[in-house]
């Protein structure tokens, strides 16, 4: 299981609930901070993928 996690400057990715990946995004380096927007999978050719049960919160 997969997630990504975005709270305030803070980006992690998790896999089966283990931290894989932290980012601390500093609004410099990468422009702007990330303050909304769309989701995007990216995958490299010849790569078939399936997703399914995708859900997105808002952390309050």
């Amino acid at each position: 299981r997969l997630a990504v996690i975005k709270k305030e400057n803070r980006i992690e990715f998790t896999i089966n609930e283990m931290s894989i990946f932290t980012y601390m995004d500093d609004g410099i380096t990468c422009g702007a901070l990330l303050d909304g927007g769309k989701i995007g999978f990216r995958q490299l050719a010849p790569l078939t993928a399936e997703y399914r049960n995708l859900r997105v919160y808002q952390i309050k």
